[in-house]
Parts: C-alpha cells; structure tokens; sequence
C-alpha cells in the first residue's frame, strides 16, 4: 500500500497555484507511477486530478520511499500556460511510449 506523506504546501501566487512537496512510502512495491500518485494527491487534497501536475518523483536508492514535488492548480488554463507539455504525456503514455521505443531500438539493432 502506497503511503503519502506532505511535508511542505506553499501558495505560489505568481503562478496562481499551490506547490506540494513530500513522500511516497511504497514498502514492498515498484516505484509508483505519476498517475497513482496523481490518484492519491487528489484524494489527500481533496482536489481534481486534471489539475494536479507531477514535476518530479525521485526514488531514494535502496529506500522504499520516492520525494515528489507537485503544483497544484486552481483552473486548467493557468495549467496549461505554466507547465510544459511534456508533463501531460508522461501521465497520458504511463510508460508505454518508453516501452514501444525500446522495442523499435531493439528490433533496429538486430
């Protein structure tokens, strides 16, 4: 079972959005993928996963505990102007492009 942990939410008012920092224990599983830990956030903040973005998910080496940083946003237009679009189709692919690519590299190889 995945455990968040919120160390740190400070309003960013610049950017009209709140900006999470915490923990992810996942004792006895794989490090989670950005939408499980988009699931949770959303449920922990009660506030809508289409507006929650995951900047970063490091896992701690031989810990199982990840640190994430996320914004938290109020309306999807500010979303969509302030974050890079590459963030959205980390969440959308959930690891199936990395996937495909690597079996186009390995077929290219033989």
């Amino acid at each position: 079972m995945m455990e968040v942990i919120i160390k740190e939410k400070r309003k960013d008012p610049l950017f009209n959005r709140v900006v999470v920092e915490g923990i992810v224990v996942h004792a006895g599983e794989k490090t989670p993928e950005r939408k499980q830990l988009l699931g949770v956030l959303s449920k922990e903040l009660s506030h809508d996963a289409n507006l929650i973005v995951v900047r970063k998910l490091l896992p701690k080496f031989g810990d199982p505990e990840s640190s994430f940083v996320a914004h938290v946003y109020e309306n999807e237009k500010d979303m969509k102007d302030y974050e890079p679009e590459h963030l959205f189709k980390r969440v959308k692919s959930d690891g199936k492009e990395k996937e495909a690519t690597r079996e186009e590299g390995q077929e290219e190889a033989r």
